[in-house]
């Protein structure tokens, strides 16, 4: 009668551990790899919805809006409007809104494009108070409606202290002053044409354009820090505008929450795209909701990308987003 023991041999244990080894290695890959792809359809759908809200802004305001894609910080975040001030001119004592009041010197109410207007004689101001600095680095959108009257000089129409102002200069061209920048609507002019002109100086913190009557006359890289406490007042005691003066409204531009894309995805941008020593790429939209032209000759696509996955998100002329 042959014994035979039972149990395992120590070939056999080894054999079951490298196995179990090779699965769990297998498994702790897959899940990597999942997760890898995980991070880049989220971080595609995060753009998309932003890119999307961008739009929706430029389109709703009639206003540049931006968005960032920060390629060394790996982020991306939007550059939008938010309003700081309006005044209507209905009356001469309670003149604003969003609880910033103007306090008029000199001037009298006429007829306007809706309701009332401030009739401006030269020396006519309305200061409205401090202008509101939370970053150095804040954008700022100033729009109004103007009906000019001719006059051969220089007339301030508005200031921020010594950092931004606006005039129509001897010649009639409109001026905007702001940081480094000089901004001129050349051509067009203002001399002679008794009309209301709607006009909008937007600085996003970056570069500011210079549009009248939604008509982009100039546009200008621009260096500047705010400084707090310095008022915003509209004329001037000597050498202020002569005409009419409606709807002014002051709105502040801001970086909106970033979004750090995953640590494995990445920004693929064309090459092109980012010029040397350039950090982050800002894409444009008109205040029709478009892509700027004058920034972007065509489409743009943009992937992110990790090493198990990637996405590509398409924004064709119109500002359309697809992916």
């Amino acid at each position: 009668m042959t014994n035979h023991r039972a149990g395992v041999t120590l070939i056999e244990v080894v054999v079951v551990i490298v196995i179990i080894s090779l699965l769990l290695g297998l498994s702790v890959a897959l899940y990597r790899n999942a997760n890898r792809d995980l991070g880049v359809r989220a971080a595609a759908g995060h753009l998309v919805a932003v890119l999307r809200a961008a739009r929706d802004e430029a389109r709703a305001t009639r206003s540049p809006a931006w968005v960032v894609l920060d390629v060394a910080g790996n982020a991306v975040y939007a550059m939008t409007k938010e309003t700081a001030g309006e005044w209507h001119f209905e009356d001469t004592v309670t003149t604003g809104a969003f609880g910033k009041n103007g306090r008029v010197t000199n001037g009298v109410l006429v007829p306007g494009r809706v309701g009332s207007a401030l009739q401006m004689t030269g020396s006519t101001t309305v200061d409205c108070g401090e202008f509101p600095v939370y970053a150095e680095d804040q954008g700022v959108a100033i729009e109004f409606w103007f009906y000019r009257v001719d006059a051969p000089r220089r007339q301030m129409l508005c200031a921020i202290g010594p950092q931004l102002e606006m005039s129509i200069e001897a010649n009639g061209q409109l001026v905007a002053r702001i940081g480094t920048a000089t901004l001129s609507s050349g051509s067009v002019t203002f001399r002679g044409s008794d009309r209301w002109y709607r006009i909008h100086l937007v600085f996003n913190g970056r570069e500011a354009q210079l549009v009248v009557n939604d008509a982009l006359l100039a546009t200008g890289a621009v260096t500047m820090k705010w400084t707090k406490g310095q008022a915003l007042v509209l004329g001037a005691s000597k050498g202020g505008c002569q005409g009419i003066l409606d709807e002014f409204r002051v709105s502040l531009i801001f970086a909106r929450e970033r979004y750090l894309l995953p640590s494995e995805a990445k920004f693929d941008l064309p090459q092109g795209y980012l010029a040397p020593k350039q950090t982050e790429f800002v894409i444009h939209f008109d205040g029709e909701g478009r892509l700027d032209p004058r920034k972007h000759s065509n489409q743009l696509r943009i992937k992110i990308k990790s090493p198990a996955e990637e996405k590509e998100i398409t924004i064709n002329p119109t500002g359309m987003v697809q992916r």
